[in-house]
């Protein structure tokens, strides 16, 4: 079998579970930057201006 070099924290954060791809003393929100799972698009607010406002 080989050696999986690609991108650990991405793929657990596909998963959903902990891999332990980095130390198994830390949790699974500690190790990756983002909660979300990759490739879903952030939800954003939508800003209304003064213009839409008055309408």
């Amino acid at each position: 079998m080989g050696k999986v070099l690609g991108p650990k924290a991405k793929t657990s954060r596909a998963t959903g579970i902990d891999l332990d791809a980095f130390s198994p003393l830390r949790s699974l929100s500690t190790k990756c930057k983002h909660d979300r799972r990759p490739g879903k698009p952030l939800k954003r607010t939508d800003r209304s201006s003064d213009f839409g406002k008055q309408l």
